[in-house]
């Protein structure tokens, strides 16, 4: 199993010398099944970074679980995550630098992890042949990393991340830098990859043009979950996930907590307090800040 599962995750980062507490993560719920293409979108400061790096075992959740198959990666040592992510996670980083040898060329940045496989030489340049088709990169296979263009040095790195055989692969920003044709090739890319070799692939980040690329877009921010563009069966689920067509929808996660859409929100002047009353017919009304008489019935 390859897919994963996130239930109220937690990270607080804090400053020792301050005392300063920041929540980077405040709940966040979402589920990627195996074999599944899925995108996570959302602004500067939304929590995108923290949680690509809780993912890859390179930063420890402060509470929640996170599971990637049948393993929840926030009980391994740190020795076990390395092994853990060596073998089952691919990682595609925004700058090239961080995926790429510069001062190797495209064909040999992809053997390189090939070789680290063991496969033998055959068997490496076989897979060599059917990545570098798979990716249309085969007439620059002899160009140096320094002399390929950004969506080509994209292109390259997936295959150094296909290379190793993962059963997920992490995206971060992957075409932060690149003008939209290149974007709209990516996409398709990792929909062909997807199709073709089954791995579960999580595209984490803030370009809107991601949000109905792939069959599920999940929308973050300020930490949680705040909306997703397809409705989930809830057998999958322990917790429910609402789908949110519009900006007037909001998702109610695993720790019961809804955010108001900001066009609701600027509406009225609300503050902490909510109160509830449930009818028998099992209907309900809200009243905002109850003690405030201007304070109208929702």
């Amino acid at each position: 199993m390859s897919g994963i599962y996130v239930k109220d995750l937690i990270k607080v980062y804090h400053d020792p010398e301050t005392d300063v507490r920041v929540s980077a993560l405040r709940g966040l719920d979402l589920f990627v099944k195996e074999g599944e293409v899925a995108s996570i979108i959302g602004p500067s400061g939304a929590g995108k970074s923290t949680l690509i790096k809780i993912l890859c075992g390179l930063e420890t959740a402060s509470g929640g679980s996170v599971y990637i198959g049948d393993t929840n990666i926030i009980e391994l040592s740190e020795k076990e995550m390395q092994t853990f992510r060596f073998k089952n996670i691919g990682i595609i980083n925004q700058f090239v630098a961080q995926n790429l040898l510069p001062n190797l060329t495209v064909e040999q940045n992809i053997l390189l992890p090939l070789k680290m496989r063991y496969a033998s030489k055959q068997r490496a340049r076989k897979e060599l042949e059917e990545l570098l088709s798979a990716l249309n990169i085969e007439r620059i296979r002899y160009n140096p990393v320094t002399k390929i263009s950004g969506g080509e040095a994209v292109r390259t790195s997936i295959g150094v991340t296909l290379a190793k055989k993962p059963k997920i692969i992490l995206a971060d920003e992957p075409t932060g830098q690149l003008d939209t044709a290149n974007t709209n090739n990516i996409i398709e890319t990792f929909k062909e990859l997807n199709e073709a070799f089954n791995t579960t692939i999580l595209v984490v980040t803030h370009d809107l043009r991601f949000r109905n690329a792939f069959n599920k877009s999940y929308i973050i921010r300020d930490g949680r979950l705040v909306g997703v563009n397809v409705e989930m069966d809830r057998s999958e689920l322990d917790f429910l996930i609402k789908p949110q067509e519009s900006s007037l929808q909001s998702v109610i996660d695993s720790s019961q907590f809804v955010r108001l859409p900001d066009e609701v929100y600027q509406t009225g002047e609300f503050k902490h307090i909510v109160e509830f009353d449930i009818h028998p017919s099992k209907k309900f009304s809200i009243l905002f800040n109850p003690n405030d008489k201007k304070s109208k019935n929702h």
